[in-house]
This record gives C-alpha cells, structure tokens and sequence, in this order.
C-alpha cells in the first residue's frame, strides 16, 4: 500500500519526535527550508541547470539553482536539529508536474 504525500504537518511531526527540546519556531523554519529545497530541486529535475532567458531565448542559469542553494545553507545553519527521520521520508514529498 503507498504512503502518503510527506505534508508540512507530517515534517514537523517527524522534526518534533526526534527534537523534543526545540522551539516550535525553530522546527516551522526548517520545515519550510526542507521544502523550498525540494520544490526548487524537483523544477530543476524537470527543467534541468539551464533553461532559457524568457525574453532573449538565450540559455542562462535555471535561477532555481539559487534558491535551492540558499535553503541548503540555510538548513546548514540548524546542525543541532535531528533530522534524518525527516530527509528518509524526502521520498514521499509529492512532485508537482
């Protein structure tokens, strides 16, 4: 039987069950980060590293790249948090399109 979607809800769960001492915030944040990361990969999966200018047509860097760069070294910032219950279930993150 599959398993369903990984939702925000279910992240901070699994983040809650292994980091019981940390703030409600601090989990909220790096729910949102473990999600921006793995939206902005899934498009560049899709898309792939480079894509075209949509006004030049010329081929430029995909910028989502760049995002997801920014929400890796942000999620580096929380080296405390336990989170490989978390990045296991990354699997189950529905992919859109």
């Amino acid at each position: 039987m599959p398993r369903k979607p990984l939702t925000k809800v279910d992240a901070a769960d699994l983040l809650r069950l292994e980091n019981p001492s940390k703030s409600e915030q601090a989990l909220a944040i790096y729910v949102d980060l473990f999600f921006e990361y793995h939206q902005a990969q899934g498009l560049i999966d899709r898309i792939g590293p480079i894509t075209a200018d949509p006004v030049s047509k010329r081929p430029i860097a995909n910028p989502c790249v760049r995002l997801r760069d920014a929400a890796a070294k942000k999620m580096d910032q929380h080296r405390t948090l336990r989170v490989d219950a978390l990045w296991q279930s990354a699997w189950r993150i529905e992919r859109k399109g």
